[in-house]
């Protein structure tokens, strides 16, 4: 049985020293290419209709009072209707 002298593990110290050094290599050029890590957010862009002022507050309100909602409901019953079949 070989015994494990010093110059072992000088040996063993520098291959874990280079496989280091090439991992944070490694991630360092996905993250400067512009890879996205799994999870990170990103935002949203705004959107073009926000609310800007009261009359658009005034003309959102509008648009929902006069909304019908039988309307709303035939559409969701079609959507259960076509899913069901799945």
């Amino acid at each position: 049985m070989q015994k494990f002298n010093t110059q072992n593990k000088g040996n063993v110290l520098l291959i874990v020293l280079v496989v280091v050094v090439l991992v944070v290599l490694a991630l360092w050029w996905l993250m400067k290419s512009g890879y996205k890590i799994p999870g990170q957010f990103t935002p949203t862009p705004t959107p073009t209709n926000a609310i800007q002022d009261k009359s658009d507050i005034d003309s959102a309100d509008s648009q929902l009072d006069s909304a019908d909602l039988n309307q709303i409901d035939t559409g969701v019953n079609l959507i259960l209707k076509d899913s069901s079949s799945f």
